[in-house]
């Protein structure tokens, strides 16, 4: 999160999904997946 010059606020998110591909392990993508839906949930109520 950062505040712009003109004062309007951003927001970023890391996408679970692209970070999951680094680890091999299968029990990792289940808990991405639904940290992914958490985060676009978020991202939705943010900009409704």
């Amino acid at each position: 999160m950062r505040e712009e010059e003109d004062g309007k606020v951003t927001v970023s998110f890391l996408d679970p999904g692209i970070m999951v591909k680094l680890v091999p392990n299968t029990a990792v993508h289940n808990v991405a997946n639904e940290a992914r839906a958490r985060l676009l949930r978020v991202k939705d109520s943010l900009t409704a």
